[in-house]
């Protein structure tokens, strides 16, 4: 077991600075932006075609990661005949029952970006996508919201600092979601003895008392096809507004340790808390995350990433 755990309260009160959300861009995607690009007549619209298709392709993963339904081609972007007009720049993606959002890529150093005025009137909102040196992965660098009030804020200027965008996850105020699941409840959570593991006991505080240490249960996460571990967790109420939170990961087969390149990032509707990977999960059979004080109704997103394949779990702090 890993002793140089991630201990620690779930603390996004002040988002700014915290890591972004990071999104693999498989080598598929990579080619379909290629595809995209090579019809373009100059080079400049083919870098600009190419990374509108790998933004709307990111935001798309990321919305399917949560279980939110977006239409990948669906966008004026995927329609070859508007890629070819010279004055088209789209890189829009269609999201089920809420509308058109803009992917706009960010690239390093980026300060602003242009929003035209045909975009206030056609989209619902838009988001930054974070570009690197390399284009293995994205970061989604947030979202913004086209309301009354920030389209009259652009009735002057069209152009919107990127530091102004709203963390990403603020895009789930407005989408329907799936409700979070309770810790440990549910038919999916099984006790550590119906997976075939030795009984797990989670002591509470500083006291041995008996009625403090709760027992572990798990359910098993599927990450691909090749890859399932399994997610312990145990509750300790502390009183009648917080509670604290161990949860422990193990590969789903007996003996073995975690994948090396798995990684665990942790978020809330605010922003990203933690991103976790080899430097901290380490050469182990287990891994620890304690979230300490916890109010009731806090709603926090655990993400497993393993190559490009990312898998969601979302959760509700209960009474």
């Amino acid at each position: 077991m890993n002793d140089s755990t991630a201990s620690g309260q779930l603390s996004w009160q002040e988002p700014e600075g915290l890591p972004l959300l990071r999104i693999p861009i498989s080598k598929e995607a990579q080619q379909i932006a290629l595809v995209f690009a090579s019809e373009q007549r100059n080079v400049k619209k083919g870098k600009q075609v190419f990374l509108n298709t790998l933004s709307v392709i990111a935001a798309h993963k990321c919305l399917k990661m949560f279980e939110f339904e977006s239409y990948l081609e669906s966008g004026d972007c995927w329609n070859k005949f508007k890629r070819l007009s010279l004055s088209s720049n789209d890189a829009d993606l269609l999201i089920q029952d809420f509308g058109r959002i803009e992917c706009f890529p960010i690239l390093p150093k980026q300060e602003s970006i242009e929003i035209e005025e045909h975009l206030l009137e056609t989209r619902v909102g838009c988001v930054g996508v974070k570009f690197h040196e390399r284009f293995n992965y994205v970061e989604m660098l947030g979202f913004k919201h086209f309301d009354k009030v920030f389209k009259s804020q652009l009735d002057n200027t069209r152009t919107f600092d990127v530091r102004d965008f709203q963390p990403f996850e603020d895009i789930f105020n407005y989408l329907k979601a799936c409700p979070p699941s309770s810790i440990g409840k549910g038919t999916e959570w099984k006790t550590f003895e119906e997976l075939g593991r030795k009984k797990i006991i989670f002591g509470g505080g500083t006291s041995l008392d008996i009625k403090k240490r709760l027992s572990l249960r798990g359910k098993v996460i599927e990450i691909g096809e090749n890859t399932k571990i399994i997610l312990g967790a145990a509750v300790e109420f502390l009183n009648n507004d917080t509670q604290s939170i161990l949860f422990e990961i193990y590969n789903y087969i007996k003996e073995s340790k975690l994948p090396k390149n798995l990684t665990i990032t942790v978020l809330s509707n605010q922003g990203v808390v933690s991103t976790l990977n080899q430097l901290h999960i380490g050469d182990n059979f287990s891994f620890e995350m304690r979230f300490k004080n916890l109010t009731i109704g806090t709603i926090f997103t655990l993400i497993f990433s393993l190559n490009d394949v990312q898998i969601a779990n979302r959760f509700i702090v209960e009474p």
